[in-house]
């Protein structure tokens, strides 16, 4: 099995549904390093550049860290939901609501 001893190494944790947290773990001069790295970058007119970490007690997972700059909106198009979500959404509701008010419904027929 092929092991690599990247500068950083990945460490993801969960918490409540929803939210994930990754950590870049590195030594003070890798993290440093990186920082000077995206410092460098940034005076370009666009930043692309990547590095290589491995997963937390991931020994043969290596993964690319990729850093690249965009403008403000493709910035609000990546944090935007997609139509194809917002739609299932909706349709979530209105099911929901249906079957709520059907349970109502039976309930008071049954009743009666």
């Amino acid at each position: 099995m092929e092991t690599f001893r990247n500068k950083y190494v990945i460490r993801e944790e969960g918490g409540h549904p929803g939210r994930r947290e990754y950590s870049v773990i590195g030594t003070r001069d890798d993290l440093a390093a990186l920082g000077q790295s995206l410092i460098d970058e940034s005076k370009k007119e666009k930043i692309q550049f990547e590095r290589y970490a491995t997963i937390e007690h991931g020994q043969s997972c290596r993964v690319s860290l990729s850093f690249k700059s965009t403008t403000e909106e493709d910035m609000d198009f990546l944090h935007s939901s997609p139509p194809k979500t917002r739609i299932i959404g909706y349709i979530r509701a209105v099911l929901g609501l249906a079957v709520g008010i059907l349970s109502i419904i039976g309930i008071i027929s049954l009743l009666k």
